[in-house]
Formats: C-alpha cells, sequence, structure tokens
C-alpha cells in the first residue's frame, strides 16, 4: 500500500488535520478505549504482522537530530526476534522500544509471549500503546529515560476479548527472559550519581560518557534474569573504540558475549551508518561466534509517495526512490544457526577464543579472525578519487538557487534537496575517514541549492501569480547540469566509501569517539 495514501486515511479516520495532531489525538484513543478507532485501522491496516505506524511516524515525525530517530528494518527485527528465541521464553523486553517494531516482530514469533517496552519520546508512546492494544498484546510501557532510570509514566496494555486496554500503574520490577533493542547511536550520556555502584555497572566499570552504545549494552542485560539472552542492533564503531576497550574485555571475560554480526550496509532507509548486532548470554560463552554477514543480503527498491497536507508541506509529493539491502528468511536462518552452533565457515563466521581476543586487544571485528579466500579486490589510488571528487564539489559550489518551496515543486527541485541532504551526510562521513588515513579530504557542504517559503527567485521572477515561460528552458538546463553532477558526486563517493570500506571493518582503521584524539587511533 502507498504510504500517501495510508497516512491520509489514518489521519482522516482519527479526524486530524496535521500530522503533528497524531500523537495526542492517539492517546486519547488508547486511554479511552475507543473500540471504533482499532476497527478502523484494522480496515486500512488488516496485517498486523506490519508496523505502518512505524512507517508514518519515521516519515513525518520522528527526529533524526536529536533522538537518533532510525527506525528499524522489518529483516532486522526479524533476525533479533529468531537470535532470542529460546525454550521457556515468556516475558521481552523492548529498551528503546520506539513504535514498537521490533515488539511485533518477536509477538509475531510466539503470541503468548508479553512484553516490557521501554521508550523516551512521548510523542511516539501513543503509538507503541496503539501498536499493542490493536494486536491485544500483554504489555508495560515504560515513558522514561533507560540511561538515568528517570521514569515520566507507566502504562499497562491488559488483553480483552479483543482488544487491549490502557490504563496507568506503578512501574513494576520484572526480569525479562529476551530482551531486544535497537537504541539511538552515539549518544552522549551522564554517568549516573552513583557511578561505578550502579547495579548495572559494578562489574564493568562505566562506559565513557562521549558514547552510551555499551551503556544500553549494560542496561539490557540488567533487565535479564539468570537465563536470559538478548540480540542489540549497534553502530560497528564499539566494535574496535579505545574508549570502550574495558567494556568488551569485561563482556568477554565473563563470558556474556555470545556473537558478533556486522551485517551489510544500506539497511536503513534513513541513514547508512554501517551496523552490527551483538547477542549476549548470562551463560558463560567460552567462544564468541564472529560472523561477516556483509554481503549476505538482497537489493530491493523502495519508492514512496509523502502525504499532502497544508502543515507538512515539506513533504507534499514528496518521492524517493532508495536501493535498499534485506535479509531473505533464509538469510535470517543460516545466521540464526551459525550463533547457534558456533559454526566454522570460511568468507564467513568462526568461533574465537578469548585468548585470540585478548591478543587483539578485544577487537570484535570479524574480518580480523574469519579465513577468506582471496584478498579484497583493488581500488583506485585514494589520491585519484580524492581530486575527481574536489574537481565536483569545487564545481557544483559555483552555483547557488535560492528559490521559493512552491516553485521548486514545479521544477522537482524539492527531490534535487533531498539528494543534497544525502551528499552532505556522505561528505562528513568520507572527510572523517580520510582523515583517519591522514588525507585531508576537505569537501566543503554543497549549498547549491536553497528552498524557502518566501516569495523568492534570485532571478527574479515579477509576476507572483504565475512563472514566466523562460524558466521552463532555464531551469530544467540547471536542473540537468545538477543532476549530472549529482551522479558524478555520488558514484566517486560510493567509490570512495567502498575503498574505505575494508580497512574500516578489517580494523585497519579505527573509529575515534568523542574525546579521543584521530592520533589515539592512527
Amino acid at each position: 500500500m502507498e504510504l500517501k495514501e495510508t497516512a491520509d486515511k489514518f489521519l482522516t479516520l482519527l479526524g486530524c488535520k496535521t500530522f503533528s495532531e497524531l500523537p495526542e489525538r492517539i492517546m486519547r484513543a488508547v486511554m479511552d478505549g475507543e473500540i471504533k478507532a482499532y476497527e478502523e485501522y484494522l480496515k486500512l491496516c488488516p496485517d498486523l504482522t506490519v508496523d505502518w505506524m512505524q512507517r508514518i511516524y519515521q516519515f513525518y515525525l520522528a527526529d533524526r537530530e536529536e533522538k537518533k530517530q532510525d527506525f528499524t528494518p522489518v529483516s532486522l527485527a526479524k533476525l533479533l526476534a529468531k537470535l532470542t528465541a529460546h525454550k521457556g521464553e515468556k516475558i521481552v523486553y523492548d529498551c528503546c522500544a520506539g513504535s514498537g517494531s521490533l515488539t511485533i516482530q518477536k509477538w509475531n514469533t510466539n503470541h503468548d509471549l508479553k512484553f516490557i517496552c521501554e521508550e523516551l519520546d512521548g510523542n511516539v508512546v501513543p503509538l507503541l500503546l496503539f501498536n499493542l492494544s490493536v494486536r491485544n498484546i500483554y504489555a508495560v510501557v515504560v515513558n522514561g529515560n533507560v540511561l538515568s532510570e528517570e521514569v515520566s509514566a507507566v502504562y499497562q496494555v491488559q488483553p480483552g476479548n479483543r482488544y487491549g486496554s490502557v490504563s496507568e500503574i506503578a512501574k513494576p520490577e520484572i526480569k525479562a527472559d529476551s530482551g531486544i533493542s535497537n537504541p539511538p547511536y552515539n549518544i552522549k550520556w551522564n554517568h549516573p550519581e552513583l557511578g561505578e555502584l550502579d547495579p548495572r555497572f559494578t562489574e564493568s566499570g562505566l562506559p565513557p560518557e562521549s558514547s552510551a552504545n555499551y551503556a544500553f549494552v549494560l542496561h539490557v542485560l540488567s533487565m535479564l534474569n539468570k537465563k536470559g539472552r538478548a540480540a542489540m542492533i549497534l553502530p560497528c564503531g564499539v566494535l574496535s573504540s579505545g574508549p570502550e576497550q574495558q567494556i568488551r574485555e569485561y563482556l568477554i571475560h565473563s563470558g556474556k558475549l555470545e556473537s558478533v554480526i556486522t551485517l551489510p550496509d544500506r539497511m536503513f532507509e534513513s541513514t547508512s551508518i554501517p551496523v552490527c548486532i551483538m547477542t549476549l548470554t548470562q551463560d558463560k560463552n567460552e567462544k564468541v561466534e564472529l560472523i561477516d554477514a556483509r554481503n549476505t543480503c538482497e537489493k530491493e527498491i523502495r519508492e514512496q509517495r509523502g502525504g499532502l497536507n497544508d502543515e507538512d508541506k515539506s513533504h507534499r509529493a514528496r518521492i524517493y526512490k532508495k536501493e535498499i539491502n534485506v535479509l531473505t528468511e533464509d538469510h535470517i536462518k543460516k545466521l540464526v544457526d551459525a550463533v547457534h552452533t558456533k559454526t566454522m565457515e570460511q568468507d564467513f563466521s568462526k568461533p574465537v577464543t578469548k585468548a585470540e581476543l585478548s591478543e587483539n586487544d578485544f577487537r570484535l571485528t570479524p574480518s580480523l579472525y574469519i579465513e577468506y579466500k582471496a584478498e579484497q579486490p583493488e581500488h583506485r589510488p585514494f589520491e585519484d578519487i580524492v581530486k575527481d571528487l574536489r574537481r565536483i564539489n569545487r564545481e557544483k559550489n559555483k552555483i547557488k538557487l535560492t528559490i521559493n518551496e512552491t516553485m521548486a515543486r514545479n521544477f522537482n527541485l524539492d527531490t534535487t534537496r533531498e539528494m543534497l541532504n544525502e551528499a552532505n551526510e556522505l561528505i562528513d562521513q568520507n572527510n572523517a575517514n580520510m582523515k583517519l588515513l591522514g588525507i585531508d579530504l576537505n569537501l566543503k557542504h554543497e549549498e547549491y541549492l536553497t528552498l524557502t517559503k518566501h516569495k523568492v527567485l534570485k532571478i527574479e521572477n515579477i509576476d507572483k501569480g504565475s512563472i514566466s515561460s523562460i524558466f521552463s528552458v532555464m531551469i530544467p538546463a540547471l536542473v540537468s547540469h545538477i543532476h549530472y553532477l549529482n551522479d558524478e558526486d555520488s558514484r566517486l563517493l560510493k567509490e570512495l566509501r567502498d575503498s574505505l570500506l575494508p580497512e574500516l571493518m578489517s580494523g585497519r582503521i579505527r573509529v575515534p569517539m568523542d574525546g579521543e584524539s584521530d592520533e589515539q587511533e592512527a
């Protein structure tokens, strides 16, 4: 189903004019037990194995800047569900639950499971409660900060004849059989008031304040019972960063780390950051299964058209078409089997001893340990790629167009703006990565296009009621030129990224964190 069509119908059935009204309206529906809201939703989205709430929220309301809300791809959610399945599993803890996409995929495997869902963002909690209630899932939902353990509100979803009912309760003390999480990546955090006396960190020590990645890991572990197991999606930097070495050492020596899976790039629609999965158990693991799944995927083309409403004009007729990597059911089965059986397979996996990991400063990058049939393919010299990138970068920044948003849509320049934003994200990544190799790439952010709500076109159009026919010739020529340069820029940035990837994934380049100098990592 088209996202635009679904989103518009969803707004209508709830009586909302804008997407910003959704959270409050949905909260009223779940707290008041509006059966009609659930029934109308099911007419629109009858397949309860799919989280349409997530897709709508991510496209229209997600906060990528401050809260790092990049929601979990379905195939990764399915993988986490299978990785954490075990005998006697009854209660599942979902840390940083968002709209509940991980919980839904876990529930798809066993409708008798009960859930503890914890989420910081008060705007997404109503969607989470709706998702749980319409599926009649038993759950405790905590609206709070998992790291500081500050709680704003706690809700219980109690199953009924067909839909769940929601009420506020006091926070219960519950231990879970399984933990699943896709927490925000690389965010800063403040050490708790008790410091290392905090029960979550007494054995391991405190993760660095420059990154909360392992704080989330240790928090999830603290929520598990003695037979519990967890699977978490994390940025690949956690596998080799210097400041986090002591936490990796603790997880390895304590036997809590079961496996690490490095995943293909381009699995998320909103970010290209490479990620991995860690599985952890309360049992003692003598070896860590390391899996290189970077080539374990299929490509899928995603095309969507955004919503149409007065408030959210930035999404009017917004179209995106992206190539995404996904895991098939066969891929998921192969990965789960490798973790559980400690498979050794050339080019793919190897169970690694604590002694081997210690010799490599407890770095967990699989390609450091796995045997490969052939070397990574040769790439052009970095200096040649850099020279071409700088040339295109200078050419693109020779021009700059400031144009009214409505006029821009007439010439499809809003989609060009999307490409510009993606290119700037790649520029930041490649500037940082090349610096680690001692090469000052120093590409400038591309600023050739600015969209404005004001009636502005720098080559002035006098009649505000219509656009002069000259622009029908001039603007398409400009757009064509920009698209050519974008294609060249994209090709070169991807070439640079693909050339750097073996260096990063092998551990030859270590990704520094805030507070760690480049010299430390070189």
